[in-house]
Parts: structure tokens; C-alpha cells; sequence
């Protein structure tokens, strides 16, 4: 399963990404049913201007000085 994160995470299309991101879902669905009750959602949303902002990996916690406006 840890294999489809690393190739979703480093996938060259959105939906290559959700294919390999819908394969860990269901793993885990089918191995602990009751986990997602548990899991918060990790969306991130940003302006096509700024960068040093980071894609993946974020959690609530991260540093922000990098970030800047173009």
C-alpha cells in the first residue's frame, strides 16, 4: 500500500493520482473499516502566483516563511 502512495504522490496527472489514491482507500477500507472515522481530510488550496508553498506531505503544521507571492 505505501507503494501506491510514493506512485500517487509522484504521479504526472491528476488522474493517475486519484486511481492509485482510490486503491489505497479501498485497502484500507477493506483492512481496518473503521479507520476513516478517524482520518481528517487533507486539502490544500493555493493561488497559481505563489510559491515555496509545499504540494504534498502538508499537515497542519508547516512553515511558512518560504512562501511568497510572484
Amino acid at each position: 500500500m505505501t507503494q501506491w502512495v510514493s506512485e500517487a504522490e509522484q504521479a504526472t496527472t491528476t488522474e493517475e493520482q486519484t486511481a492509485k489514491l482510490k486503491l489505497v482507500n479501498e485497502q484500507i477500507a477493506e483492512d481496518a473499516a473503521s479507520v476513516w472515522l478517524y482520518l481528517y481530510p487533507q486539502i490544500v488550496v493555493a493561488a497559481s502566483d505563489v510559491s515555496g508553498y509545499g504540494v504534498n506531505g502538508l499537515n497542519s503544521q508547516f512553515f511558512v516563511a518560504d512562501i511568497v507571492r510572484k
